[in-house]
């Protein structure tokens, strides 16, 4: 599938912007997941070993996230960066509309292929989609 992406870059004014928020959006996803932690730890129903295994895969996944969306943050990178953000839910509806109407449908461009792509790679697997 082609990247709508590749290439494409913040402006500085955006960059600087995203960078400003790159702090509180880590803090927003971290609390998600204790959020998700806390969730799992509280189910006392079945052996305790699903449960570690079910919060072990939890943090495998969270913590892949995490790394695609904040590690590493440079403006020749921010784009793909601000798209995982979107894509994670983490921007409020104020601060996506900081960034300019090119960029904001840039990044729902590849939030709706993600997400369309990641259905029917779970459709396939015989889940609902």
């Amino acid at each position: 599938m082609a990247q709508p992406h590749r290439g494409r870059r913040l402006s500085e004014r955006e960059w600087r912007y995203y960078h400003s928020l790159h702090a509180t959006l880590v803090d927003r996803y971290c609390r998600r997941i204790l959020k998700d932690v806390a969730e799992i730890a509280a189910d006392t129903e079945g052996r305790p070993h699903d449960q570690y295994r079910r919060l072990w895969t939890l943090l495998q996944e969270r913590d892949q996230a995490l790394g695609l969306a904040f590690n590493d943050p440079r403006r020749s990178d921010a784009f793909r960066q601000v798209a995982t953000v979107r894509l994670l839910d983490l921007f409020t509806e104020e601060e996506m509309r900081q960034f300019s109407p090119e960029t904001q449908a840039a990044v729902e461009q590849v939030v709706s292929l993600t997400r369309a792509s990641r259905a029917g790679e779970e459709g396939q697997d015989g889940a609902a989609p």
